[in-house]
């Protein structure tokens, strides 16, 4: 069970969907008997199935994490903007630094996906990154030749994800005051970036 105090707990499950969707290149965590197993891979949300949505994602046949995931239950890690926060932006004085973040954190039982699943998830898993790219014509699967392609898939193993249940957590200086979120988001405005305008942006939906 993650760590998230009430006033940084995001209770819709679509917020929690979204912050999946918007940030899929998550943390698998796998327990086994030597210990926790660990990659970072794509995930692909499914929010329509069963009550909570499903996550699918590949792994490297060779890379052992797979091996006893069957009906097991495992934990994926959905990172969102985050940002240091100084003391000096605060109208008030006498606090310290912390850290402004959001993120996801997944539990579910896996299952291995069959090849006819697996090769369907691939194609949009592909088409999915290919259409966030502006300016190009979208690659796809079919530009490889049918055998050198079953070859790599034989390479891979799919991993179909049950969600049983998702704490979303979003600190965003809910435990300031609003002249102290205020400076918050004027410097981080001023420092630019895009996780530093994003948390800016989600600090400033507090007031909302």
């Amino acid at each position: 069970m993650s760590y998230v105090p009430s006033a940084f707990r995001i209770n819709e499950l679509s917020r929690s969907h979204d912050l999946i969707a918007a940030n899929s290149f998550g943390l698998l965590i796998v327990e086994t008997g030597n210990g926790p197993s660990l990659s970072h891979l794509p995930f692909l949300l499914d929010r329509e199935r069963g009550s909570m949505g499903h996550l699918r994602c590949h792994v490297a046949k060779a890379n052992a994490i797979w091996r006893d995931i069957a009906d097991q239950p495992v934990t994926a890690v959905f990172s969102g903007p985050h940002a240091y926060i100084s003391p000096d932006w605060y109208a008030n004085p006498g606090l310290v630094p912390t850290w402004n973040y959001s993120a996801a954190y997944v539990t579910g039982t896996a299952t291995i996906m069959d090849d006819s699943t697996l090769d369907s998830f691939l194609w949009v898993l592909s088409d999915r990154e290919e259409g966030r790219i502006v300016g190009k014509k979208p690659w796809t699967m079919d530009r490889v030749d049918g055998d050198a392609l079953a070859q790599m898939r034989k390479a891979i193993v799919g991993i179909d994800i049950a969600i049983t249940r998702i704490d979303g957590k979003a600190k965003m200086s809910q435990n300031r005051g609003a002249d102290d979120r205020k400076g918050v988001v004027g410097a981080l405005r001023d420092l630019g970036g895009a996780d530093a305008l994003a948390v800016a942006a989600l600090v400033e939906d507090v007031d909302r």
